[in-house]
């Protein structure tokens, strides 16, 4: 995928759920930030119907491209955060491409 550099213009931190264990064994989960990257909001169009199950998996969903990194995977434990909101990885497409973006589809948590 080929996309200007002024076109990500947007902040978003990737995030990873880590457990550490407390002084009395219980266990803590928390937020650690991996990478702060620059991204852009990829925009697709639908010109054919879909089914209403294929429409339940696109609510709460966003697309957006960001330079290849090895560190965005589709995992459970990562997670992305744009504006205060927590996105989990759906997935991941990566152009190995020199100056390639990747394609990543983000689900909101909790939805």
């Amino acid at each position: 995928m080929k996309a200007n550099l002024n076109e990500m213009r947007y902040v978003g931190v990737l995030n990873k759920l880590q457990q550490t264990q407390g002084e009395y064994g219980s266990f803590d989960t928390k937020l650690t930030p991996l990478l702060t990257f620059r991204f852009g909001y990829y925009h697709m169009s639908f010109t054919v119907n879909v089914e209403a199950r294929v429409i339940d998996q696109l609510v709460n969903t966003i697309t957006i491209f960001t330079r290849h990194n090895s560190l965005f995977i589709s995992n459970p434990s990562l997670s992305i955060t744009i504006d205060n909101v927590s996105y989990s990885i759906q997935s991941v497409i990566p152009d190995f491409d020199m100056n390639g973006l990747d394609t990543i589809t983000l689900k909101k948590v909790g939805a």
